[in-house]
Parts: structure tokens; sequence; C-alpha cells
């Protein structure tokens, strides 16, 4: 099963966005702030991410702009 990130710091939009994500078969994961995000991207390595823009403490264009750098 493919695994889709959500990364957003409402829990509210996470739960919606997973719940429709689960019915396309997707495995979602959930990340509260970029920080978490970038843990969980080498290990997990998500299919696609859904990045909120406006997080606490790392912008989701940081967050992007970070997973770009990385080399896998």
């Amino acid at each position: 099963m493919a695994r889709l990130l959500i990364v957003d710091d409402e829990p509210d939009a996470q739960r919606l966005i997973g719940l429709v994500r689960q019915r396309a078969r997707y495995k979602p994961l959930y990340a509260k702030d970029g920080f978490r995000a970038l843990e969980l991207v080498e290990p997990e390595r998500p299919d696609p991410v859904i990045l909120d823009r406006m997080l606490p403490g790392m912008g989701g264009f940081e967050v992007l702009e970070a997973m770009r750098q990385r080399p896998s």
C-alpha cells in the first residue's frame, strides 16, 4: 500500500485528508510540523506528500526545500 504523508498542524484537517486518502488505498502518515515530517521522510519514503504552507517552526516551503536537498 502506498504511503501518504500529511503535514498539517490542524488535527481536524489531518483526519479529514487521511479518511479521504484511506479510501483511495493510501496508508496515511501524519506530522504536525515540518521537523516531524523530515523525520518521517527517510524511513517511510512516502509516495505523495500533502504539505501545509503555514506550519509552526518551519514553514511548508522550507520543508519542501529540505526534502528536495536530500539525496534519496
